[in-house]
């Protein structure tokens, strides 16, 4: 299922929500609007349901890329966000 992705517009931080997916870790990448990476954040997914917080405060004015990528290296899902 894809996850739920908010606040679309921020300031500091964005929520995900993932549901129903395999246990293991995944990387949220995060990457700006030339593709280039500007944050990444191994996280370990054990639950049905677990909600995951990224802190954006750092990142500059402008549109992102959110990008979950699997432990085998394949993007699981990507969203558009707007940082203020």
């Amino acid at each position: 299922m894809v996850p739920g992705l908010f606040p679309n517009l921020a300031q500091a931080k964005v929520n995900i929500q993932l549901s129903h997916f395999s246990a293991g870790k995944y990387t949220v990448r995060i990457t700006n609007s030339n593709v280039a990476a500007v944050k990444n954040k191994v996280i370990q997914v054990n639950l049905p349901f677990e909600q995951i917080n990224i802190n954006i405060e750092r990142l500059a004015k402008g549109n992102y890329f959110v990008t979950l990528v699997n432990e085998a290296g394949a993007s699981v899902v990507s969203e558009t966000i707007m940082k203020q």
